[in-house]
């Protein structure tokens, strides 16, 4: 079996992707960590790497120099930090389904006027970002069937 990668950075033609990676709630405990040093990896090659979440979080400084943008949708708003303690709780639901919606929704406000080659989503309750993408009507990306 023959493996064959491909370097979407071009030095010919100098193409380069805009990719967006949604976390919609990077304080929530988990593996974020490894998708930080995935999306480091990605812009050290010459992309356009752009993270949207739901807040600025110290730990990004654990990263050496950060070669990506950051927009975060609200600093305190959609914080999900302060519902870990009890994940058996109905507010901790509450909050994931919140993020779910509002930081994809908040990303795709920002598509209309940016156009990314690739969106990336990771973190969220598909079923309700499935719902999103009816109510927005968005159809601009094709999304895989599962």
């Amino acid at each position: 079996m023959q493996i064959v990668t491909r370097n979407f950075v071009d030095k010919e033609s100098g193409l380069i992707m805009k990719i967006w990676f949604i976390i919609p709630s990077i304080d929530r405990k988990g593996h974020y960590l490894t998708q930080l040093k995935l999306l480091q990896s990605i812009s050290q090659r010459g992309h356009e790497v752009v993270l949207i979440t739901n807040r600025r979080i110290e730990t990004l400084s654990t990263l050496n120099k950060i070669s990506f943008e950051i927009v975060a949708v609200s600093d305190e708003k959609y914080t999900f930090e302060k519902y870990e303690k009890k994940p058996e709780s109905l507010s901790y639901w509450y909050a994931y389904f919140r993020n779910s919606w509002a930081i994809p929704k908040a990303a795709f406000k920002l598509a209309q006027t940016i156009f990314p080659d690739v969106v990336f989503l990771v973190g969220a309750e598909y079923l309700t970002f499935s719902l999103l993408i009816r109510y927005l009507k968005w159809r601009r990306y094709k999304i895989p069937k599962i």
